[in-house]
C-alpha cells in the first residue's frame, strides 16, 4: 500500500512539474509575443488607399466620380509634373488630404434623419455629393491647365530685372546696380 503512494506521489509530482514547465514556457512565448506586437510598427494605409476604400461605401454614381477624382489627383501627384508648382501641387496634395476625404465622410457619416431632412428641403443627399465632387473635379483640372510654375518663372524675372537695373528713366541712360 505505501508503495503504491508512493508511485502515485512521484507521478503526480511529474505532472504537476510538467504542468508547470508548460504554464511558464506558454507564459514566456506570451510574452515575447506581446513585446514583438508592441515594438513592430504597423504603417498606415496611404491617403489614397483610405480613400479607396471610403469610395467604396458610396452609391454607384458618386462611388465612380470619386474614383475618377482620386485617380485624377493621385496621377498628376505621382506624376512628377508638378513638382516644381507650388500652388498646384498643393491644391493636389490637400484635395488628396483632405478637401476628398472631408467630403466623402461628411455624406458617408449622415444619419438617416438627416438625409430624410435633406430630402425634403429638396437636396437628396446624393445630388449635394454629387455637386461637391464636381466642383472638386472643376477646381483641380482647371489648376492642373494653368502654369503657375512659369508665371511665377515669369514674375519673379521681372522683379529681378527691375531690382538690378532699377526703372528706366527717359532720357537717362539705363544704370546696373
Amino acid at each position: 500500500m505505501g508503495l503504491i503512494i508512493g508511485v502515485v506521489f512521484i507521478v503526480l509530482v511529474v505532472a504537476l512539474y510538467s504542468a508547470l514547465t508548460e504554464m511558464a514556457s506558454a507564459r514566456r512565448r506570451s510574452s515575447v509575443l506581446d513585446n514583438v506586437a508592441a515594438n513592430v510598427a504597423v504603417k498606415p494605409l496611404s491617403p489614397a488607399v483610405q480613400l479607396a476604400a471610403l469610395t467604396l461605401e458610396l452609391p454607384d454614381p458618386q462611388r465612380q466620380q470619386a474614383f475618377g477624382l482620386l485617380c485624377l489627383v493621385q496621377d498628376a501627384l505621382t506624376s512628377g509634373r508638378y513638382a516644381h508648382d507650388q500652388r498646384t501641387q498643393y491644391l493636389l496634395q490637400q484635395t488628396l488630404d483632405t478637401y476628398l476625404p472631408d467630403t466623402l465622410r461628411a455624406y458617408l457619416d449622415l444619419t438617416p434623419g438627416a438625409a430624410q431632412q435633406l430630402e425634403k428641403a429638396g437636396q437628396p443627399a446624393q445630388q449635394l455629393l454629387s455637386e461637391q465632387l464636381s466642383v472638386m473635379t472643376s477646381g483641380v483640372e482647371q489648376a492642373m491647365k494653368r502654369d503657375h510654375a512659369a508665371a511665377d518663372r515669369l514674375l519673379g524675372q521681372g522683379n529681378f530685372l527691375r531690382e538690378k537695373f532699377g526703372a528706366a528713366q527717359t532720357n537717362e541712360e539705363l544704370k546696373i546696380r
